[in-house]
């Protein structure tokens, strides 16, 4: 969630300047502070824009408030991912029907890109899909973590021999790191979730590509992907990222994953919606989107290496 353009917190270490680099050094700290830095100040208190300038000051270095207090965050997972498996597309996911996996038997793979804290991490081990693989990513180690802790203390064991919960901190806009994410989970994902991330992914430099052939490589042929990110609908600036239908509706322009609908809908609420006093929180865009089960996939997502 990009809260406010401006940096605010750390900046990236900064290299020597002199007047003829200072335009491409500060190019560069910019995507990196878009890209990583800013995703780690938000998890270490250096980072709060929504907050008063009294209680940011009180946030930095304290990790446990810090993540307590992120904008984003309301406790549980997100309601349209609680519905998912009722709509047609869930039911397709439900009965098998939808996989291009060979045999009844095929273990399906879900995966959450910027899985944060890991509410929806739960739910995708608790869904009726019954996935033999759940993955989170984020670029934030400190999310990873609360993550982590949240997972054990709902009984399971990310990153464990036999455990169907796997964690990545890793950058999806970098070379090598779809394959990375294909590699842990032993081949592409059935379903893809993704909660605000996408749209931030936007703001860096090339993201609307990178990230389009990214989503395209993780989702096996037949599966699916849900994306909720904000909509321009929203009239003040609360927090998600605005997009408007046209470039929701040309997200994958170029890739084989399919619209299969959009409509608008409001984010759930969290404490920071509520203190922003309006009547409802944010508005958004969910999108459902399902790769062409004829899309021939790279070796690896087609279970092939």
């Amino acid at each position: 969630i990009d809260h406010v353009s401006t940096v605010e917190g750390e900046s990236p270490a900064k290299k020597p300047r002199t007047k003829s680099n200072a335009g491409s050094i500060a190019a560069d700290e910019k995507e990196l502070w878009m890209r990583k830095d800013k995703w780690d100040a938000w998890y270490d208190g250096r980072f709060a824009p929504h907050l008063p300038r009294e209680e940011r000051e009180d946030l930095v270095g304290k990790r446990d408030l810090a993540a307590s207090k992120l904008p984003w965050r309301g406790g549980h997972a997100a309601t349209p991912l609680r519905q998912f498996w009722e709509t047609k597309e869930g039911r397709i996911l439900r009965d098998s029907s939808g996989s291009s996996e060979k045999g009844k038997g095929s273990v399906r793979k879900a995966v959450e890109m910027g899985c944060g804290t890991g509410e929806n991490l739960l739910e995708l081990l608790r869904s009726p899909v019954d996935f033999g693989v759940v993955v989170g990513v984020d670029v934030a180690e400190a999310a990873l973590d609360y993550a982590k802790g949240n997972l054990v203390s709902n009984g399971y064991t990310p990153d464990q021999k036999g455990s169907r919960c796997k964690l990545i901190c890793t950058d999806i806009l970098q070379v090598g790191s779809v394959d990375s994410i294909l590699a842990s989970a032993g081949g592409a994902f059935d379903f893809l979730f993704d909660c605000q991330c996408y749209h931030c992914l936007r703001s860096c430099k090339d993201g609307i590509k990178l990230a389009a052939k990214a989503y395209e490589r993780l989702v096996k042929p037949g599966g699916y992907l849900l994306m909720l990110c904000g909509s321009d609908e929203e009239r003040t600036e609360r927090g998600p990222v605005r997009l408007s239908r046209k470039e929701v509706e040309h997200a994958f322009d170029g890739t084989t994953l399919q619209c299969v609908s959009i409509e608008g809908f409001h984010f759930d609420w969290t404490p920071t919606y509520r203190r922003q006093k309006h009547g409802k929180p944010p508005r958004g865009w969910i999108s459902v989107w399902r790769r062409n089960p004829r899309a021939i996939g790279d070796s690896i997502a087609s279970g092939l290496a």
